[in-house]
């Protein structure tokens, strides 16, 4: 498998295809929650039987990985994702740290500094491959706040690693010069959000991104910056083709929006 891009470095790790090999050691990986390199941590469920679907998770600002390992784990427990979550070598991404977090904003400079977390994540990737049988094809990258700005950034850079993002309230989004069109996106905002802007979401960051040809479910609900049970759901339902009866109808009423 290519190894993952990012925007302003070269590529740092190369993850080959052999890397997705269900191996013994892989096989044998008990349930539970897993420590990994920089103070990432792993979740792996019961019903995680042979090349199981892989959900990386990116916190926001000052919040900890275990926090989107704890908010994750019953869908994971139900539909058997193995769950990744990478810590933030500062309070917040180190992207997201270059530029104001509060000011809702599309940005298109290349001098966004990308140097420090991506690495980060990919030897915590790595970690979690020697550890866990992992299928290539069913892998998403999801963040809530920071950690979802951030998800669309290094998500809609490496679409061939990443097919479908779940993006939680973010506030900006970066715009590589790589295109990626027909990588599928679900992005919810809570219509009341006192910390990011809902607006920004629904009026500026939905229409660039399929502009710039990418599939994207906006799901707009009435709430602040939070994450629902049911969006999680559907968000997750999304990417798994496997639609529920409640979600199926608000999922159909969001990509009307």
């Amino acid at each position: 498998m290519r190894a993952l891009r990012t925007v302003a470095v070269a590529l740092l790790l190369c993850m080959p295809q052999a890397a997705f090999a269900q191996t013994e050691r892989a096989a044998a990986a008990p349930a539970g929650q897993i420590a990994l390199p920089e103070d990432a941590i792993a979740y792996i469920p019961p019903r995680a039987i042979g090349a199981a679907p892989l959900l990386v998770l990116l916190h926001g600002a000052t919040e900890r990985p275990q926090s989107m390992v704890a908010r994750f784990r019953a869908e994971a427990d139900r539909r058997g994702i193995v769950l990744l979550a990478p810590k933030s070598a500062g309070d917040t991404w180190d992207m997201i740290a270059d530029f104001d977090r509060r000011r809702s904003q599309v940005v298109r400079s290349r001098s966004a500094r990308l140097n420090v977390d991506p690495p980060r994540i990919n030897r915590a990737i790595r970690a979690l491959l020697e550890r866990a049988s992992v299928d290539p094809a069913r892998i998403a990258l999801g963040g809530f706040s920071d950690g979802a700005s951030y998800a669309l950034t290094i998500g809609s850079d490496n679409p061939g690693f990443f097919r479908t993002l779940l993006v939680f309230s973010p506030g900006m989004l970066y715009l590589s010069p790589r295109r990626s069109p027909g990588q599928r996106v679900f992005l919810s905002h809570g219509s009341s959000d006192p910390v990011l802007s809902f607006q920004a979401s629904k009026s500026r960051f939905v229409p660039q991104l399929r502009k710039e040809g990418l599939a994207v479910t906006f799901r707009e609900f009435d709430g602040r910056h939070e994450l629902p049970d049911i969006v999680l759901q559907e968000a997750v339902a999304m990417w798994l083709d496997m639609p529920s009866e409640s979600a199926q109808s608000s999922a159909s009423e969001a990509r009307q929006k």
